[in-house]
């Protein structure tokens, strides 16, 4: 609901930058627009969770906790209090209720926590049962962690900020061409080729509408790393359904000015172990692939592309460095 009290003025911006559109304007007269529209809508839905969404450490949440420990819990809260009103007596009747309320709250937590470890159990060998092969391992690693490749040294160092700079350095030279006169060379021939390229004409089936983004939003995998903006598709798939139409009509207006905010072209580098068990070996740099995490507007506004125009793209079986 605040999502979409807080969005409703974006879009009547929004629909006026539309409204003006014309083919014959200058493109960059629109870029400004398209970038304070994104920026805000960002901005909006990170507000928007702050105010709302409970942030809470990993395995903060007892998913076993029941109505009968609260209640336990809070008796022997006011056993407690009532103890320590009395002057902390060390027998007698207060003191015994106080140990009395103690003990049977603290024996209810441990058979809880074994119960939900026997559900958790039975529920994981039912799932394991059903897959087979590399989705037995799958489900199997997702639920148990593993430290076998937890990396403590890379390159000799042990401080983290050097080997994070190591890192940054390494992929930043993995990922620049090997000659800088051949690049020339490439780019030139594909900008010669390009000059008197007509392509097909872009009509109203080319462009994006409400039903595909909602789709595509709705589609989105959970639990995935957020982009640098720290948006996830959660943010996305619950906010107000006015979001979808604000990013059809944005997207309509990027991919008619050839444009997309900075922040598409953003990511972060994850580096992944390339060898099973990192304690076996002294790894460097070479030893880890890097995967870069993008934002998850730039991953939806792709998906869009590829449903509207997969028909003009095709790829290769080759790894993307060859």
């Amino acid at each position: 609901q605040c999502t979409g009290l807080r969005l409703q003025p974006v879009l009547d911006e929004l629909n006026n930058i539309v409204g003006q559109w014309n083919a014959n304007n200058e493109c960059c007269n629109y870029i400004t627009n398209i970038d304070k529209v994104y920026n805000d809508v960002v901005n909006i839905l990170l507000s928007c969770s702050t105010c709302y969404v409970p942030q809470r450490r990993k395995n903060f949440y007892k998913y076993w906790w029941t109505e009968e420990l609260k209640i336990l819990k809070e008796e022997s809260i006011d056993s407690n209090r009532v103890w320590k009103s009395a002057g902390k007596p060390r027998h007698g009747p207060i003191f015994a209720k106080r140990q009395a309320c103690r003990m049977r709250y603290r024996k209810r937590i441990r058979e809880s926590q074994h119960e939900s470890t026997l559900n958790y159990s039975n529920e994981l060998n039912d799932a394991l049962m059903q897959k087979h092969g590399s989705d037995f391992w799958k489900c199997w690693n997702s639920k148990f962690e593993s430290n076998n490749n937890k990396c403590e040294q890379v390159d000799g160092c042990c401080d983290s900020s050097l080997i994070a700079n190591n890192f940054a350095q390494h992929f930043s030279t993995s990922y620049t061409s090997v000659c800088d006169s051949r690049a020339e060379e490439l780019k030139a021939e594909y900008s010669a080729k390009r000059e008197n390229y007509v392509g097909s004409p872009l009509t109203d089936e080319n462009l994006f509408d409400v039903e595909l983004v909602s789709t595509i939003i709705a589609e989105l995998k959970h639990g995935k790393a957020p982009g640098l903006d720290t948006l996830t598709a959660e943010h996305l798939q619950y906010s107000h359904p006015i979001l979808p139409t604000i990013f059809a009509k944005l997207f309509n207006l990027m991919l008619l000015c050839g444009h997309v905010p900075d922040s598409f072209g953003r990511s972060y580098t994850i580096p992944i172990p390339k060898i099973k068990d990192c304690r076996t070996k002294a790894l460097t740099s070479d030893d880890f692939r890097g995967i870069a995490i993008s934002g998850v507007f730039s991953k939806v506004y792709e998906l869009c592309i590829y449903n509207r125009f997969s028909s003009y793209l095709q790829t290769a079986d080759n790894q993307f460095d060859f």
